[in-house]
């Protein structure tokens, strides 16, 4: 077990210095590189908690200690051989598929005007403040996820839509606070950033991913408009985020030890693990999982359907209700590991991180080869910000933030720039 956590480890480390000697200083913004090294993660996380026990009840991986599942060694090394394989395939084919092309500064777009901030600025605001005010208290994190069911339907698919159009509302007015960094006094920047990021704390409350997309938005445009990141400050920050996330996810589940939230490994390094060993435990067994054959296309789906329509063929809910039924809220997400284990089984480790290489991949290679306008940095931003849901739920996930979170709303502020004849001062 622990001979393929290293063999993984020094695998992903040959990949990454394969993608700096071709890419140059930028490869910290390569799709390719997170995505490795996110798998590294979900892979070497369960493995330190199957060693050392350090974990919570509740998390993830604890299902596995219990009799939620058939558990000994042999299984639990063969599903990290399946973790890695996984991983180590996605590799091989993202270095065929990447081209030897850099991404380039953003330097030649120049910032005229402060009038589209203040615009965006006060739409995000506003949209916040709808949030809040349609919002009905809740107890905690769970319940966070309730908190607009006591309004009527229509009211309910308005505050989806302002959920949604937030992300790529957001995504916008940080790219234009960035680019007005580069010309005017930092603080012009750096309170609008700040005050954003709180209000996300708050309204999130101790939900960590929208926060992390805002954070990782930011550090990738930083980057992309020629501010310098040492590795140093990098992996500093990196783990600081972790802490600060895995302590979040602890005292929104235990309130009680301190002891147990400093020394258990995050349960959020379970979450792919646990899932796809629970399935492919059930596979091995002969388990009919009696699915929807639309399941598998659920992701095609999703961008065109309302979410309320889409749970009888969404495959996290089909999870919960066949195995979770008492939960409020699906407790858990199916990564493309998991799905795997339900459809085309041990081949689906090679075929789902092909697809992969090719999606990210060419996307990096689209990039790479031509210069920045707003829209290319808008989507580039959009995905490399999300592409830690990648393992977490589908190869194919992006289509459905894509054009629900962000293609939307980007339409929709090109429509008020276009109707109230502002000129887009990028």
């Amino acid at each position: 077990m622990i001979i393929l956590v290293l063999f993984l480890v020094i695998i992903t480390i040959w990949f990454s210095l394969i993608l700096l000697s071709r890419v140059g200083s930028k490869f910290y913004l390569e799709f390719g590189f997170w995505l490795s090294w996110f798998f590294v993660l979900y892979t070497t996380g369960p493995v330190i908690v199957y060693k050392t026990a350090a974990f919570s009840v509740g998390d993830p991986i604890s299902y596995i200690f219990g009799d939620f599942v058939p558990m000994n060694e042999g299984l639990f090394i063969n599903h990290v051989g399946r973790m890695v394989l996984f991983n180590v395939v996605f590799q091989m084919f993202y270095l065929l598929i990447r081209r030897n092309t850099r991404l380039q500064n953003v330097s030649k777009l120049k910032y005229t005007g402060t009038g589209t901030v203040f615009l965006l600025s006060f739409i995000v605001f506003t949209c916040y403040f709808i949030l809040f005010i349609f919002s009905k208290e809740s107890g905690g994190y769970i319940e966070s996820y309730q908190r607009y069911d006591h309004l009527p339907r229509y009211f309910r698919l308005l505050i989806s839509f302002i959920v949604r159009i937030k992300f790529g509302l957001c995504l916008l007015m940080t790219i234009y606070l960035i680019a007005l960094g580069k010309t005017k006094p930092l603080l012009m920047t750096v309170f609008p950033l700040a005050l954003l990021i709180l209000i996300e704390l708050i309204y999130g409350r101790g939900s960590r991913i929208t926060l992390l997309i805002l954070i990782i938005q930011l550090f990738a445009l930083l980057i992309l408009f020629g501010y310098r990141v040492s590795r140093r400050q990098l992996f500093i920050s990196s783990l600081f985020l972790l802490f600060s996330f895995s302590l979040i996810e602890k005292l929104r589940v235990d309130d009680d030890s301190t002891k147990d939230i400093v020394l258990s490994v995050p349960g959020e390094l379970g979450s792919v693990f646990f899932t796809s060993y629970h399935l492919y435990s059930q596979r091995a067994e002969n388990v009919n999982f009696q699915t929807d054959w639309r399941m598998l296309f659920f992701d095609f789906y999703s961008p065109f359907l309302a979410n309320a329509s889409l749970r009888d063929i969404d495959p996290i809910y089909w999870y919960t209700e066949r195995y979770f039924s008492y939960a409020d809220v699906p407790p858990f997400t199916l990564g493309p590991i998991a799905n795997s284990a339900i459809w085309e089984g041990h081949i689906g480790l090679v075929l789902r991180p092909l697809a992969m290489a090719i999606i990210f991949g060419g996307f990096m290679n689209y990039f790479s080869r031509h210069c920045w306008n707003l829209w290319r940095i808008y989507l580039f931003t959009a995905l490399f910000s999300t592409l830690v849901m990648v393992p977490k739920y589908s190869v194919f996930y992006h289509t459905t933030p894509l054009i629900k979170n962000y293609i939307i709303p980007f339409v929709f502020i090109w429509l008020v720039f276009h109707l109230w004849k502002i000129r887009s001062p990028i």
